[in-house]
């Protein structure tokens, strides 16, 4: 009988990431999940700080209504934002 190495659960890999002061968390919402167009980035580093939050206007004219209601953000709210 072979044994495998036991693996290191997931929590503990995200937890020690986020001790890390190399590490930068990235986050992006989008006008849906199918075809969709980037309308926010994000970036912060494991202290919380923010580097990066911008809205983004997408090219589309159709945002899905899941996705608004998700984060809230519609197709009015980046009409004066960069593409």
């Amino acid at each position: 009988m072979t044994r495998t190495a036991p693996t290191t659960p997931l929590h503990i890999k995200v937890a020690a990431l986020l001790e890390r002061d190399d590490v930068l968390i990235l986050d992006t919402e989008t006008t849906g999940l199918k075809n969709a167009e980037v309308i926010e980035v994000s970036v912060i580093n494991t202290k919380g700080d923010v580097l990066l939050d911008t809205l983004v206007r997408p090219r589309t004219t159709y945002m899905n209504p899941h996705a608004q209601r998700v984060h809230g953000i519609s197709l009015a709210d980046l009409e004066e934002q960069p593409t």
